[in-house]
């Protein structure tokens, strides 16, 4: 009766051990989509901490920026968490990061969103948000400075719909194209520099690949900045691709219009 008595208290305390067994969970909701180019669609990212608490947590997420871009990121336990570095992405780089704490607070259920994410589709591909989790900075769930992560699932999505325009024959590659702002209400500026002088043509497409208008064509000189100005004011609300196009390569980017 004794040694039952001991056991029983020995697996109380290593119950009590943060971290002994990892147990929380973070997962998207939806895990995975089916859309179209050039629609938006959200997901929520989900906590499961089994009723256990969580002192802080840091998400850093990875995505493809040539088949995905972020619209927009919502904060969705700002009353719960203190952020230190509040959800933000940046889709030249295909990542979002936030990390946050909290003291003397509980969460407020075992499953519970932290943010709802809104993504732009912009390449008919199937691709993936993953969770990093082998580098650092990384995700964690963690408690009394022990991660208490156990799985962190990942988001996939196919997008269906057409490749804009056909240039097998050329190469794409970085040529310093840019928009701001982008989503745009009134106006863009584009911009680009080419380090060897070329024979360009710069236009905006809608994603069927037709071109809506000519933004310039003609000679550049190398590694001088140009700058045109884009009027969307008499454009649809919606996604544009704007291209610019060289002798033998060419670099896409997507323009939001937003009325």
């Amino acid at each position: 009766m004794h040694n039952m008595k001991a056991l029983q208290l020995i697996i109380m305390l290593l119950l009590c051990i943060p971290g002994l067994g990892q147990h929380a969970k973070t997962f998207f909701e939806p895990e995975f989509q089916k859309v179209k180019l050039g629609d938006t669609f959200q997901t929520r990212i989900i906590f499961y901490t089994g009723h256990e608490p969580i002192s802080a947590f840091d998400i850093h997420l990875e995505f493809d920026p040539e088949i995905l871009k972020v619209v927009s990121i919502k904060n969705l336990q700002s009353d719960v968490f203190t952020y230190h570095r509040p959800f933000k992405f940046d889709n030249s780089l295909g990542k979002i990061d936030a990390s946050a704490y909290q003291i003397d607070k509980t969460v407020p259920t075992d499953k519970f969103a932290i943010a709802e994410i809104s993504f732009l589709a912009i390449s008919p591909k199937k691709t993936a948000v993953k969770h990093v989790l082998n580098d650092f900075p990384k995700t964690i769930m963690a408690y009394g400075g022990v991660n208490m992560l156990q799985i962190a699932r990942d988001l996939n999505i196919e997008i269906e719909g057409e490749s804009l325009g056909n240039h097998s024959d050329l190469n794409e590659m970085e040529l310093g194209l840019e928009i701001w702002p982008n989503p745009s209400n009134v106006s863009s500026q584009v911009q680009f520099k080419i380090p060897y002088a070329d024979r360009v043509h710069l236009g905006l497409y809608d994603l069927k690949g037709n071109l809506i208008s000519e933004i310039y064509e003609g000679e550049i000189s190398e590694n001088i900045p140009y700058l045109f100005n884009i009027n969307v004011l008499d454009l649809s609300s919606g996604v544009y691709a704007c291209r610019l196009l060289t002798n033998d390569s060419y670099q896409t980017e997507i323009l939001v219009v937003s009325h």
